[in-house]
C-alpha cells in the first residue's frame, strides 16, 4: 500500500478529531466497527484500504462523502469546511486509485477496457 492511502486515512480521523465527531482512534474504531490494530495497520500502510473499509467509514461517518445536512432555514452546518476538507481527501484517494487501475491495466496490455457504471 502506498503512503497516499495511509495518509489519507490519517488525514480523515485527525479531521474528524478536529471536527469532535471522534475523540480518538479508538473512538473511530468504535463508531466504523473497524478492529482497532486494523486500523494501526492501514494507516502503517501494513494493510490496504478496501472497498469494505470505506464503505463502514461511509455509513459510520455519511457527512465524510458529501452526504450533509442543512438546517430547517435552510442554511449549511456549520462544519462544512471540514466535510470539504474530507471530501478532498476521498478525491484525492479515489483519483490515487484510478491512477494504479490505469497503471496496471497499461501493464497487463488492457488500456482499452471500458469503464462501467
Amino acid at each position: 500500500m502506498e503512503n497516499k492511502d495511509s495518509q489519507w486515512l490519517i488525514d480523515l480521523i485527525e479531521s474528524l478529531k478536529d471536527s469532535g465527531e471522534i475523540y480518538n482512534e479508538t473512538d473511530f474504531a468504535k463508531k466504523t466497527g473497524i478492529n482497532k490494530s486494523f486500523i494501526s495497520d492501514m494507516k502503517a500502510g501494513r494493510s490496504a484500504i478496501t472497498e469494505q473499509t470505506i464503505r463502514k467509514i461511509k455509513q459510520a461517518f455519511p457527512s465524510c462523502f458529501g452526504l450533509s445536512t442543512t438546517y430547517e432555514n435552510n442554511e449549511p452546518c456549520p462544519l462544512c469546511e471540514e466535510k470539504d476538507k474530507r471530501i478532498a481527501f476521498m478525491e484525492k484517494y479515489i483519483s490515487r486509485l484510478e491512477e494504479e487501475n490505469a497503471r496496471l491495466r497499461k501493464q497487463l496490455g488492457m488500456e482499452e477496457i471500458k469503464k462501467v457504471g
